[in-house]
């Protein structure tokens, strides 16, 4: 702490305290402004502080037994720099704060062993504070980058470089004509070799990614502290530890390094490329294929997102010359927020901030806030379900109050120590009637606009479901969705191989017996067996007549005439199916009705007789009618696959083997009827129906689903 000395000269006669002596200070890179600064190393820490050139000018000149005066008169001799006393002490007190300055041995040691107690946790603490992200170091790889990078160095050459990008180039282009062979080859990767080859090259892939971190790093000097696994969420990523570019002068030293990774895993994926379209059908090109593809979508989607810390944020710090900057974005943000919202005076949380650098400042905030959200969001989500239901409610709840609750409590308690800057003003009122607004219309009853996928369907009665009775190998399909059939049409025939062989085998048996029954019946002392063998091939015929009866039911043929629709667009000649395999439907197109399903948690909210508007897709042409009938029996399957998962509708449903589709969840069947029928609509036509709620509260809604969902996981 700085001690104070009874002088007649007040504050320039205050002693400063002792810098530390093994503080290390480098020069770091320019501001955008062209202002020098400084980097200063704690080696105890391990952390690199950052410091304007003013800053560090003074903590260079602080000698011991100096006072303010001392260093005052000193700086006005030797330099350029005029700073006033108390900047000097609260530049000193703020180094206290980082522990930067040297103390009693006694006061140090009182304050290590009060951070000592301060950061000391329990082992359940530690995981729940730990197990979204922790590192294990497994190696000490400086001295062996140091004996190897000019081994390696032809790799990043001029030379490498060009042929990188004609590789990639020429692999782009054999494969634009090409796109749908290229993505159907991940069908060929399901198989346990597929499988260990595809982990081990993204294995691979990763620890080149970072050995080419490190050796970009060793090649401008920069010790590698170390490399190992970094655990996020308990899945395992390989990292190497470059903290130590902080040393560097230039920033596009930084840049280069940050940028390696990323380059190395492109380059992985353009070389890829040519080797896939090179390369015959295999595994060999399944792994070229994931190497191509996840690796640069990975790259892209989580290596350069600046939203985390990873590649992407440090290279958008190096291009923007704003180092820390998550920190100092947040503040501009909180600070433009607060004076927006609240009307509050507070200074500039730093200078020469441009109005340029506050807009992109906080669209990276706010994009990263939304963006971080849902990713704890989403980590929370598959912490509950991938681990036991107690763990996971821990877990999740760990997760919400980490990321959700906390900030905002943090926050509140900011506004609180701000209070005396805070007044009564115009965009206080504004901003309080707004959340009021919002309160008040999130919790009192309201009617509500639901909106429902739905589907054109014929009337009850007037529809044929055509489905396969017999597994085979579709022979011929003599009609697809939209088109007409006649009754007595045959629209699939299948062939089953084990049938035919089947009715083949017994056909033998037929002729063999009678040609038993005929030497039987010339023969008189064997006349007796003719008896016996007649009964065999009556059970014979039996069976020969019931196979076929199935090979005649491998015909699937319209028992009424009308237009298909609900179809299976997967069926093709050739294609092996399954018994119970439906085909889709045929209906009457003379009267039509809307299908819809309701969730459990709107059942009290509509009723029969409301009317309804249905909303075509594509041409969004409305119709109305009103709700005829509401099932009192919960939907154990939905026979229109439009509205389902598998077609991106709103349902969420499984597939069984027999390709029924059955929701998660309890739905309630709809029918929408119209008073005269309209003109325009065509069976199996998709849109949504919109209907008026009876009042509802959004917060009553949001506490049953809550509620409904505690009941469900809970096994009650």
């Amino acid at each position: 702490m700085v001690t104070r000395v009874m002088d007649v000269a007040g504050l320039t006669s205050i002693r400063l305290p002792v810098l530390r002596p093994d503080l290390q200070f480098f020069a770091g890179p320019e501001e955008v402004d062209g202002t020098p600064t400084f980097t200063v190393f704690d080696p105890l820490s391990g952390k690199y502080t950052k410091m304007g050139w003013a800053e560090a000018t003074v903590l260079q000149y602080l000698k011991p037994g100096m006072t303010v005066g001392d260093l005052l008169e000193i700086l006005y001799n030797a330099t350029t720099l005029r700073v006033s006393a108390q900047e000097i002490i609260a530049l000193c007190e703020s180094a206290e704060q980082n522990s930067l300055l040297a103390g009693t041995s006694r006061k140090k040691a009182e304050r290590l062993a009060t951070l000592h107690q301060l950061r000391k946790v329990g082992a359940l603490q530690w995981v729940l504070s730990h197990y979204l992200f922790f590192r294990i170091p497994l190696l000490r790889p400086d001295a062996f980058l140091a004996s190897t990078v000019r081994s390696v160095s032809f790799l990043a050459s001029r030379w490498a470089f060009m042929l990188y990008t004609a590789m990639g180039l020429l692999g782009v282009y054999l494969i634009t004509g090409r796109l749908e062979a290229y993505f159907n080859t991940f069908a060929d990767f399901f198989n346990w070799q597929g499988i260990a080859a595809y982990s081990a090259a993204i294995i691979g892939i990763k620890c080149i990614h970072e050995f080419a971190h490190a050796y970009t790093a060793k090649s401008f000097g920069v010790r590698v502290r170390s490399m190992g696994v970094a655990f996020m969420v308990f899945w395992p990523v390989p990292f190497c530890d470059v903290t130590d570019a902080w040393r560097l002068k230039k920033r596009w030293q930084r840049f280069l390094i940050g940028l390696a990774g990323v380059g190395s895993e492109l380059v992985i994926a353009g070389c890829s490329l040519l080797l896939w379209a090179v390369s015959p059908d295999g595994t060999v090109r399944s792994i070229c294929f994931v190497l191509s593809s996840v690796t640069a979508v990975s790259t892209l989607l989580v290596n350069l997102n600046p939203a985390m810390r990873f590649d992407g944020y440090y290279l958008l710090m190096d291009l923007s010359g704003v180092d820390n900057l998550q920190r100092r974005a947040f503040a501009v943000t909180k600070w433009r927020l607060r004076r927006w919202l609240l009307g509050a005076r507070l200074p500039a949380p730093e200078e020469h901030l441009t109005v340029r650098r506050q807009a992109w400042m906080m669209i990276y905030s706010i994009y990263t806030w939304i963006y971080r959200f849902f990713l704890y969001l989403g980590i929370a989500v598959l912490v509950y379900h991938k681990f036991t239901k107690a763990i996971g409610v821990v877990l999740f709840l760990t997760e919400i109050w980490l990321f959700i609750v906390q900030p905002v409590l943090r926050e509140g308690r900011e506004l609180v120590k701000l209070r005396s800057s805070l007044s009564f003003n115009p965009r206080v009122v504004m901003t309080v009637v707004l959340l009021l607004a919002l309160g008040t219309w999130y919790c009192l009853p309201q009617p509500q606009v639901l909106s429902l996928g739905a589907v054109v369907a014929p009337e009850e009665g007037e529809t044929q479901t055509l489905y396969l009775q017999e597994a085979g190998v579709v022979e011929a399909l003599h009609l697809g969705r939209g088109e007409l059939a006649e009754e007595g049409d045959v629209i699939l025939r299948v062939r089953s191989d084990s049938l035919e062989t089947q009715i083949e085998l017994l056909e033998m048996e037929l002729d063999i017996l009678a040609i038993q029954i005929d030497a039987l019946s010339a023969d008189e002392k064997k006349i007796s067996l003719v008896r016996q063998n007649f009964e065999e091939r009556a059970k014979i015929k039996a069976r020969l007549e019931g196979l076929q009866n199935r090979k005649a039911s491998c015909e699937v043929r319209a028992a009424m005439p009308g237009v298909a629709y609900n179809w299976n667009e997967d069926l093709r000649v050739g294609q092996s199916v399954q018994r119970g395999t439906v085909i889709g439907q045929i209906g009457s197109i003379d009267d039509v009705r809307v299908i819809s399903f309701l969730h459990e948690d709107f059942l009290g909210a509509i009723k029969e007789a409301d009317e309804v508007k249905f909303v075509t897709s594509g041409d969004q042409e409305e119709h109305g009618g009103e709700i005829r009938k509401i099932s009192p029996v919960r939907a154990d399957r939905i026979g229109y696959p439009v509205l389902t998962s598998v077609a991106q509708g709103d349902i969420p449903v499984d597939v069984t083997r027999h390709g029924q589709l059955r929701p998660r969840g309890s739905y309630y069947e709809i029918e929408v009827g119209f008073g005269s029928q309209p003109e325009g609509l065509s069976l199996g036509q998709a849109g949504f129906i919109q209907v008026v709620t009876k009042p509802r509260s959004r917060l009553i809604d949001t506490m049953r689903y809550i509620w409904g969902l505690v009941l469900q996981e809970s096994g009650f």
